[in-house]
């Protein structure tokens, strides 16, 4: 069994999971969802906002409870304190936390946000969505999220360093080019990405793969810093396509003017939208003609905000999403369109550009109103895709243009789009429903290897399970390389078919039979054959 496992881990597969919490259901709060603050910020835990679609998506998909239950639970919990001495010579101390959610498709990914409200059920939320996410954009990566509860605007840069380099001590031995690849989010930046770089290579030599969203004198990707945005863009063209529309007949409000937010503002003008109001924390500012984004850019630069900008009108903050406009694109916070503020809405398309903006009741709400929402996990993709063709380029060694990284994203997101319209197709649901579904079924066919499906299963017989899995794969791609009628291939179908009768899995072995002998015939391809051979050694 020692050996076995030891194979396994060299294919980069792992019979057990880890997870801290066994009984997530105790602190998902799906029955009675937690509620946090009142009023117009009134918004749903994060938690039990994601866990909610994600039960909705499971039911249309009809997952086995047990792997339900697998899919949920997360791989790793760390929680850290930083003490860090600051500059006037006091000692002030944060909390860390990296939520490990899953690795059945590859290294878990996600980025690294400082933001004093960042807290455990936040990222582990954003850890799940990274899981289905990454499902979406089709790369092979699982989800991760971390996080320090801190406001990085009160700390000075060489505090940031210290906080960040204190960090990336605590948690070096459990991230990895191959195991969890951290990026950045919200208050963090490629400067971030290169005190982690710089600290983990103290401990484990040069790793440029480490992270990703780095500086590109440090193996940046070119394209990287607008690639969230310019993914919204993309989406947005697919969206308005499928409905006879385009950017240039279309009037945007974004709320969140940083990254993602100047980036999306941007290349929407760009491509001929009108952007009409635009909020950040400093304030909003709204023209009924057309703000002049590259003079907003350049005001915001100088002033810290959009807050005074000449060129328009001085607005609330909280207006902009219920601004007249035709595409709202909440690109901040999560859970700002909640169940107070649903009904005021008016915008036509919603693109989530932020993780989880919208709570579940106010989905509710919006679909009755007709409104459109592009969900996060596929509006905001882009980010995370360019990441992984940054990660890329550095294993091997080799810088893409820009043009290149630019148009392998559009390709992505085209493809991303149209399997998402298929899910629903298929679900019958809308937009949100079918990027969870698509995502879900993704990782649970990967995760099928981390789990037994009955309880009469023990270690031994999902070890046997295993190997005929990995016999069976061998046998199938030996097709490909020897002469099927060879003796050599002969002598490895009959070893393969004796270990189903000293495994005692002899229900599976007729159907088997017919897979191999479909395949010898090239009635079927190696993909199609992989994934019936799941089916039919896992099956009850």
């Amino acid at each position: 069994m020692a050996i076995f496992s030891a194979s396994l881990h060299a294919y980069g597969l792992c019979l057990l999971r880890q997870g801290g919490n066994k009984n997530p259901a105790a602190n998902l709060h799906l029955e009675d969802p937690k509620w946090l603050g009142t009023g117009q910020q009134a918004r749903m835990n994060a938690l039990a906002a994601t866990s909610r679609n994600f039960k909705q998506a499971a039911k249309l998909l009809g997952l086995d409870s047990k792997l339900e239950r697998s899919l949920l639970i997360p791989f790793r919990e760390i929680k850290v304190e930083c003490t860090i001495p600051k500059d006037d010579g006091t000692l002030a101390s944060f909390v860390g936390f990296r939520v490990q959610h899953d690795n059945a498709r590859g290294p878990m990914k996600g980025g690294i946000r400082y933001h004093p409200e960042v807290d455990p059920d936040e990222v582990n939320a954003l850890a799940q969505l990274m899981t289905w996410k990454t499902a979406v954009a089709n790369i092979p990566y699982g989800g991760a999220k971390g996080g320090i509860g801190c406001a990085p605007e009160q700390l000075s840069v060489s505090e940031l360093e210290r906080l960040t380099r204190v960090f990336t001590q605590k948690i070096h031995d459990l991230i990895g080019i191959h195991t969890d690849v951290p990026a950045p989010d919200m208050g963090t930046n490629p400067q971030t990405m290169a005190w982690i770089l710089d600290e983990y290579s103290k401990f484990h030599g040069y790793s440029p793969a480490v992270v990703t969203g780095k500086p590109i004198d440090l193996g940046g990707s070119l394209g990287r810093d607008a690639a969230t945005g310019r993914g919204v863009l993309f989406a947005i063209q697919a969206l308005l396509e499928e409905y006879g529309k385009s950017i240039s007949d279309q009037r945007f409000a974004i709320q969140g003017f940083g990254n993602v937010g100047s980036w999306a503002a941007q290349l929407i003008s760009e491509a001929g939208g009108k952007v009409v109001a635009v909020s950040d924390v400093s304030g909003a500012v709204k023209n009924d003609s057309g703000l002049d984004i590259q003079k907003l850019l350049k005001h915001s630069l100088e002033s810290r905000g959009v807050k005074g900008f000449s060129g328009g009108d001085a607005l609330n903050q909280n207006s902009v999403l219920i601004e007249d406009c035709d595409v709202l694109i909440p690109a901040a916070l999560g859970g700002v369109i909640n169940r107070e503020n649903a009904n005021d809405i008016r915008a036509k398309f919603i693109i989530e550009a932020a993780n989880h903006p919208t709570d579940p009741e106010a989905d509710e709400i919006l679909s009755k109103k007709g409104v459109i929402i592009l969900p996060d996990i596929f509006a905001n993709s882009g980010g995370v895709t360019v990441s992984y063709f940054e990660w890329v380029q550095n294993i091997q060694g080799f810088m893409w243009d820009e043009e290149k990284v630019n148009s392998e994203l559009k390709n992505y997101m085209i493809k991303g789009f149209k399997d998402v319209k298929e899910m629903c197709k298929t679900h019958n649901c809308d937009l949100r429903m079918g990027a969870f579904t698509l995502g879900i079924n993704r990782s649970s066919a990967d995760d099928i290897y981390f789990f037994p499906l009955n309880k009469a299963s023990n270690s031994d017989y999902r070890a046997r399970q295993f190997i005929l899995i990995y016999w069976l794969r061998t046998l199938a791609t030996a097709i490909n390389l020897m002469n099927p009628y060879s003796i050599i291939y002969n002598f490895f179908l009959e070893l393969y078919l004796s270990l189903f009768q000293s495994y005692k899995i002899e229900k599976s072995k007729v159907n088997c039979i017919k897979l191999i002998k479909l395949r010898k015939n090239s009635k079927i391809n190696l993909t199609t054959f992989n994934k019936i051979s799941i089916f039919l050694i896992f099956k009850k």
